[in-house]
């Protein structure tokens, strides 16, 4: 009788090369100039017109602002909605998982990197014509819902990718069942967000005025955390890494057994404490940064948030992987099983 077994080892090799790639290439990016991509931000503003002319959507672009206007509804386009962070990390995906050829790894990133850029003009899209008709809840959307959604979709499509022509509708309703609990995550994170910041705004202080003696004090709101000294002060908008947390408890849940609910909640409480600890080191990065002096605008400060930013958004789906109890088999085509016989 054959039996099939599912090493682990495939998977964590895939996350530290996924970390270290990732990593790699986004300081690369960080060190390039902002003009660099102000064509993918042209590209990304007529894309939108294009895609909305036909549907009778008044939509103008002006690239000597990069700004989108759609039903009178000005959105600025920066080097982040170009969805450029998603294809970098798509790609690391793609390239980092094992046992695909180079040729179909090619294939995979062009592919999936149509897809993706279709999602994001589809997204601003979207997002305009809720500025538009629903101003109240812009903010919201594009900060918060609109995250983790893309990262599930761009999620869904390495997966795909990566099973081939054996996916099927199971992983369809995985991802489908992981957005919506994504969207009920998140706004259960908006009710306990602020007192959660002033936990790790009380533990940041804590820590740094015992072991540096920075004599500085911090304080949070619903959307910041705030470090302050007699002259002057930083907020960082760290709720939007928080929110991206939705994520882990989307996959973990969407992956659950209906009858093994012991086993999700310790999944989730152990998660929820471990990107916990992520939330604080970010915090106390940035505070660190602080109490050094130095300025936001410098390309330390610059590139730490935009580090901080990719890592909120992969942390967790790594996360969720690596307590997966299913033995990585969602990487079966890429770590075919080892077979063996017991007689």
């Amino acid at each position: 009788m054959a039996k099939e077994e599912y090493s682990t080892i495939s998977g964590y090799r895939f996350s530290l090369l996924f970390l270290v790639l990732l990593s790699a290439l986004f300081l690369a990016l960080c060190l390039l100039s902002g003009f660099s991509l102000l064509g993918l931000i042209d590209l990304t503003g007529s894309l939108v017109v294009v895609f909305l002319k036909p549907f009778g959507v008044p939509v103008v672009y002006e690239d000597t602002v990069m700004a989108v206007t759609i039903s009178g509804f000005k959105m600025l386009i920066n080097s982040e909605c170009t969805a450029i962070d998603f294809l970098l990390i798509f790609s690391v995906a793609v390239i980092a998982s094992p046992s695909h050829n180079i040729s179909y790894k090619i294939k995979g990133i062009l592919a999936g990197g149509v897809i993706i850029v279709f999602l994001n003009v589809l997204r601003i899209a979207v997002l305009g014509v809720t500025g538009a008709s629903f101003p109240a809840i812009f903010d919201f959307v594009h900060t918060y819902l609109w995250q983790g959604v893309f990262v599930i979709a761009v999620f869904f499509i390495w997966l795909s990718w990566n099973q081939g022509p054996s996916a099927d509708k199971t992983l369809l309703k995985f991802c489908s069942v992981a957005i919506f609990v994504s969207f009920i995550a998140i706004l259960g994170l908006q009710l306990v967000m602020e007192f959660y910041l002033n936990v790790l705004a009380s533990i940041s202080e804590g820590a740094f005025n015992a072991f540096l003696s920075s004599n500085f004090f911090v304080t949070a709101t619903k959307e910041t955390i705030t470090y302050h000294r007699s002259w002057n002060s930083l907020t960082f908008p760290i709720s939007v890494d928080v929110f991206d947390s939705s994520i882990f408890f989307a996959l973990t849940i969407a992956s659950a057994k209906a009858n093994d609910i012991a086993r999700l909640a310790v999944k989730l409480v152990c998660g929820m404490g471990l990107l916990s600890l992520v939330h604080l080191i970010f915090a106390m990065v940035v505070g660190y940064l602080f109490i050094q002096e130095v300025s936001i605008e410098s390309e330390l400060s610059i590139n730490t948030a935009y580090l901080i930013r990719v890592y909120s958004i992969t942390i967790p789906v790594l996360l969720w992987a690596l307590m997966s109890t299913n033995k990585w088999t969602w990487l079966r085509e890429c770590n075919p099983p080892v077979k063996s016989e017991s007689l």
